[in-house]
């Protein structure tokens, strides 16, 4: 195992042990973060850039600098398929709900069930979904599938980075003369 996927993995186990014990609206808030960094290491391991266009794209103003430009660039290059995408959409839609309702926001909250059992949807097709998940005394069943499929999300866009491979820079003449027959 490469020292770079080591400490990833690393940055994943330490981020879960934050993040199970969050309160909704910081678990929300931490997932979006870090599913906007994996989007960001994916798309620096294949887009074919110089450091100032990087830092251009994924600047908070840039053409990448949110959630949702880099879920749906990823989906548009067929980095993730449309079911990812439609969880990450969901996912979004709760991020918005739950930072708008403030500090007393909570998956308890009727509309946040709802848009909570549409990005679950995918993931309780498997029939071991529920024995992925540890018990959490402090936490409902709700809680604890939102969590766990949070984090079945961030290991999946690690998956697509571990197995993306980088664009090869096209090289391109500028002299009309190549183009003209």
């Amino acid at each position: 195992m490469d020292a770079d996927l080591e400490l990833r993995r690393e940055a994943y186990v330490a981020f879960m042990r934050e993040f199970v014990d969050e309160s909704d609206r910081a678990c929300v808030i931490l997932a979006s973060a870090e599913i906007e960094l994996r989007f960001q290491q994916l798309f620096e391991k294949i887009l074919v850039t110089n450091s100032k266009i990087k830092k251009d794209l994924f600047d908070f103003r840039g053409p990448l600098g949110g959630f949702s430009s880099r879920v749906k660039l990823a989906f548009a290059m067929g980095l993730i398929d449309k079911e990812f995408f439609e969880v990450l959409e969901a996912f979004r839609a709760i991020r918005n709900e739950i930072v708008h309702k403030g500090s007393g926001a909570s998956l308890s909250d009727p509309k946040l069930i709802k848009l909570s059992n549409e990005m679950l949807k995918p993931f309780k097709k498997s029939p071991k979904f529920s024995t992925w998940m540890n018990e959490h005394d402090h936490l409902s069943k709700t809680q604890i599938e939102f969590r766990y499929t949070l984090s079945f999300v961030i290991l999946m866009i690690e998956y697509a980075t571990q197995e993306a491979t980088k664009i090869k820079l096209r090289t391109q003449s500028c002299d009309p003369e190549k183009y003209i027959q």
